[in-house]
């Protein structure tokens, strides 16, 4: 992981610095404030030695090797009980012996004594009787060494010092640790965080781990769009034609025009490896942006377990897809126009028992190819890829399939196995969509409304059509006469709209294709 990664990680999960800075801060401070003061007193003794028979030089050795023995007795059980006998310290000789540490230096013949205790005075006052004690002990120990004929004594060079401020806790201290140890735990969980992290987020992690391009980066609805939109189906409204996910959407159908000198784009499969990673409203703003663009489209909602086109779309979808596909019904009775721009929908309808068998049987391999004849794309929303195997059967009659994943939450590991899925069945991948990333993840402060601007005041909803007639659902009052002036001219009694067979023989996307890119791609 190279540096400039880890500070997009930084930056990325600042969050979590911020969050384990406070944290640690926090603890310090409530350790320093739940911590009881302690007060120290320190006073330092200079040993020396003298010896009848020896030199100067082996006198100073004498006194070097005692330094260090002399430090056991400063804490020794001993020198406790002669401190707290006749003394009102209100200590036992252990615990007294606890409050007292020794640190010998021998190079210097110093031998230093620090007295640590939660009250000031009596930090003092132990620090007193060491000077007193610790002098006569020592000559009491050293006369039980007949075979040595040496003299040692101690002399109190500094000290017992008075405390005048507590040496612990110490604030600056604490909260500095705190502070050094908050960045440096959150800067390793943030970057461990981006090393762990296995979802998809960038172009580079789909090249990765499907070798597939990334034909567009949609990014979630800003917030305030979510408050002001009348509709929260995550449909790209008229009014946002200048926000960040419009234009994505423009990207999409661009990537898509071009892509069609590799694959053709009149049947396109869109699908996704889970549920819940936004194929259904991808696949409805695909089709809405390809209608805008004069292509005559047909969005068929393919997912028959769960299917949310409909829905989404506010259609009636009781009768549709499987009804045709079993014959009780002709397409051309359930198919709905959606909006003024050429948007036609074939709903699902009844939800079979056995949806991979009528999505890979001959009747609909026959309906794809009459409706190849009859519009310039053709978009299928089916069911997620590893689940279940209706996306892979059906992508066998597509010209190009879309595969969905989700910001953040589809795995690289689940998009590797929906595209080998995909692959198995040879079927024609287009390309990846990333759906739901942040608008700062995506590049869109060129446009010119990036979700902050108040919008246009909406146009008027399009008619809610309902197909009507004798083998389809009754709608409202009111609902048949809507849809046949909405579908135009074309329009059957039914209430529904099939266009006529090209002139040609068959409208594929050169439609759009022949006139190059538009403005709005």
């Amino acid at each position: 992981m190279e540096l400039t990664d880890q500070l997009r990680a930084i930056r990325k999960n600042w969050w979590i610095v911020v969050l384990t800075l406070l944290t640690t801060l926090g603890a310090a401070f409530a350790v320093t404030a739940r911590a009881t003061p302690e007060y120290e007193s320190t006073l330092t003794f200079f040993v020396a030695a003298s010896s009848d028979t020896g030199t100067a030089l082996q006198a100073d050795e004498f006194a070097q090797r005692r330094v260090a023995a002399y430090a056991g007795v400063l804490t020794s059980g001993r020198l406790a009980e002669r401190i707290v006998a006749g003394r009102d310290l209100g200590l036992t000789p252990q615990e007294a012996s606890a409050r007292i540490t020794a640190t010998p230096q021998p190079d210097a013949i110093l031998l230093s004594a620090v007295v640590r205790d939660t009250r000031p005075e009596r930090a003092h006052a132990i620090g007193e009787a060491i000077a007193e004690e610790l002098g006569p002990l020592v000559q009491e120990l050293e006369r039980t060494d007949a075979a040595s004929r040496a003299t040692v004594s101690l002399t109190v060079i500094s000290g017992p010092t008075t405390p005048t401020s507590a040496v612990s806790p110490r604030p600056a201290l604490n909260l500095g640790v705190g502070l050094l140890a908050g960045l440096a735990l959150g800067v390793s969980l943030a970057i461990a965080r981006q090393v762990l992290d296995r979802t998809v987020r960038t172009p580079e992690h789909v090249r990765a781990a499907t070798s597939l391009p990334t034909l567009s980066t949609i990014t979630v609805q800003h917030r305030r769009r979510r408050r002001d939109a009348a509709r929260s189906d995550g449909l790209v409204a008229a009014s946002d034609t200048g926000s960040p996910r419009a234009e994505a959407y423009r990207r999409l159908r661009t990537n898509l025009t071009f892509s069609a000198a590799t694959h053709r784009m009149q049947v396109i499969v869109v699908s996704s490896p889970l549920a819940g990673e936004g194929k259904t409203t991808t696949s409805c703003n695909l089709a809405i942006a390809l209608a805008e663009s004069g292509r005559r489209v047909l969005l068929v909602e393919a997912d028959l377990r769960r299917p949310r086109v409909s829905q989404t779309l506010g259609l009636e979808g009781a009768v549709g897809l499987t009804n045709v596909l079993v014959g009780q019904v002709e397409e051309s009775e359930v198919i709905q126009q959606w909006g003024p721009n050429g948007l036609f929908v074939l709903p699902s309808g009844t939800l079979p028992p056995n949806p991979s068998e009528l999505l890979g049987s001959d009747r609909m391999r026959a309906l794809i190819q009459r409706m190849r004849q009859r519009f310039d794309v053709v978009i299928l929303d089916t069911p997620p890829a590893l689940p279940v195997t209706d996306a892979s059967i059906v992508a066998a009659h597509a010209d190009s399939v879309v595969l969905v994943v989700r910001y953040g939450h589809t795995t690289r590991e689940q998009a590797r196995l929906a595209v080998e899925s995909l692959r198995v069945v040879d079927a024609p991948l287009a390309g990846v969509i990333i759906n739901g990333a942040p608008l700062r993840s995506a590049g869109v402060a060129y446009s010119q409304n990036d979700g902050r601007t108040m919008p246009r005041t909406p146009a008027s909803p399009p008619p809610r059509p309902t197909p009507a007639g004798p083998t389809g659902p009754t709608g409202p009052a009111g609902a048949a006469p809507a849809a046949r002036s909405a579908a135009g001219p074309g329009a059957g009694s039914g209430g529904a709209f099939l266009p006529a067979p090209a002139p040609d023989g068959g409208a594929t996307v050169g439609r759009g294709a022949d006139r190059g890119p538009t403005a709005s791609d």
